[in-house]
Order: C-alpha cells, then structure tokens, then sequence
C-alpha cells in the first residue's frame, strides 16, 4: 500500500517523506522480524509501537494518555521557559502576562485535549504544573504559605481544567448538531452526558477514567425505556 500511495504521488508531482514515515502494528498482528521489513524506494520504513502523529502521542499498544500528559507538561515548561522574560518581570503588567499565559502557553498545553480521557491524578498533574507558572508570574513560593485561592484571583488566569472541559463540551455540540441528527437528539444526548459527567465526578474513584461505555449503556437504557437510570 505504501508502495502504491509513493508512486501515485510522484504522478501529481508529490512526494512521501520517508524520514517521518512510520509503520505501527496493533497487537492482533503477529509477523516475524523479517516480514516487518517494509521498503519505499529501498528505503526501509521502521516500525514503532508509539508516535508523535499531528502533534499527539499515539500508540496502539496503550490507550491512557499517560505519556501524552507528561509531555503537555513539559511543553508547557518550555513555552513557559522561552516567555520567562515576561513572566519573570516585575516591571511587565500583570494583565499582559496573563494574556500572554491564555494565548501562548495554554494553547500548548490542552492542543488536543478534546479526546483526553483524563483521571484525577492526570488533571491534578495540569492543575500543579499551572499553579506553579501562576506563582513564578507573582515572584512568591510555597514558602511564602500563599493560598492558591488567593493567587487565582490575583492572576485572574483561566483554569487550566474548566478550558478543557469547555473545549470537550465544544467539540461534542459540533459533533452531534450535524445535519443528519434531529434536534431533540442531540439535545437528549447533551442532557444525558451532562447527567454522566456529574455522577462521575462524583461517585469515580481517583484511578478511574470517564469511559464512553457508561455513556453507551446508558443511551441503550434510555432507548429501551428504562427511564429511572437517568
């Protein structure tokens, strides 16, 4: 397939770059070392169980989003280290720094947040790592025995936790409000999911993930009747 997609490119005048080009295998496949070997222009095409796909961390071998977290955090600091000029200086306003945190270094950091399928742990990781660009803009430390309540409302910072929320709840609406689905649909949908999402945060222990199976299976119930789960 490869193979073919290289040569109808190069009849349009395009061309594959095999540098970024990776072969990733799901667990169903089982072939030897030798038949891995995939060739383009005896190139050969390596083959990974995880990549960096449109800015996202993809494997196949492992659904959590673990890995992609750790890595948001650790763009975040660096797009935080190349600003630190304006953070760290107390010359600059406090409202430029802020605009400059919501549109460079928030951004960054939930690219991609639509999907995540977070747990406690992983949302306190963001929460900690924003908490901690919020005290170096105000030049104080945990000595200083600041509450974080008290820095929120100094900085007036967006939470980093309700962008992401905003953005999945944004990226639902502009799923389900397609042309093919009624409007009452997608209003019950919204309603029910509004519904899962409070009994998640609620009863969901902190290693535990929201699943779209709860979500499924409750559809299902809805769909046959069975009104009282809701």
């Amino acid at each position: 397939m490869l193979k073919e997609l290289n040569r109808k490119s190069l009849k349009v005048g395009l061309s594959m770059n095999l540098k970024k080009t990776k072969v990733m295998l799901n667990e169903q496949v089982e072939i030897d070392d030798e038949d891995q070997q995939i060739q383009v222009d005896n190139n050969t095409i390596e083959v990974v169980d995880h990549y960096i796909y449109l800015g996202q961390h993809i494997s196949l071998q492992n659904a959590s989003k673990e890995q992609e977290i750790k890595r948001r955090i650790t763009l975040g600091w660096q797009a935080f280290g190349k600003a630190s000029a304006i953070f760290k200086n107390k010359e600059f306003p406090l409202v430029l720094k802020r605009q400059v945190y919501d549109q460079c270094i928030t951004p960054t950091v939930t690219y991609g947040s639509e999907t995540w399928n977070l747990t406690k742990k992983q949302l306190l990781k963001l929460r900690s790592m924003q908490r901690a660009h919020k005290r170096i803009m105000l030049g104080v430390t945990w000595r200083d025995h600041i509450p974080s309540v008290q820095i929120r409302e100094q900085t007036k910072i967006r939470d980093i936790l309700k962008v992401i929320n905003k953005a999945k709840w944004t990226w639902m609406w502009s799923e389900l409000k397609c042309d093919s689905i009624p409007r009452v649909a997608v209003l019950t949908v919204c309603r029910v999911c509004a519904i899962v999402w409070r009994r998640f945060h609620l009863t969901r222990s902190s290693s535990e993930a929201f699943s779209c199976s709860d979500l499924n299976l409750l559809l299902e119930r809805r769909a046959a009747g069975q009104r009282r789960c809701f």
